[in-house]
């Protein structure tokens, strides 16, 4: 998961770097909206795996998501792996 630009801004990059962060998103998931439009697309890739005798399929879905409560929410920029 990439660092948002705001965590960005007041860490250096030699420290993100030095640091291997790992971003932790805490919150109420109950106050997220999640909404889907349009059709789900399927696009077959027969050159991929052609040489197996398969046949890659990739799928595409159009959604987005808002907070309706941002204070609900808590970034961990810090957190290093175990």
């Amino acid at each position: 998961m990439k660092l948002p630009s705001s965590v960005r801004a007041h860490l250096g990059p030699a420290l993100l770097v030095a640091l291997a962060l790992t971003v932790l998103i805490a919150g109420v998931w109950s106050q997220t909206e999640v909404g889907l439009w349009g059709a789900v697309e399927f696009i077959p890739d027969i050159v991929t795996l052609a040489g197996r005798g398969q046949v890659k399929i990739n799928t595409w879905h159009m959604a987005d998501g808002i907070t309706r409560h941002p204070e609900a929410y808590c970034i961990c920029a810090g957190a290093k792996p175990a």
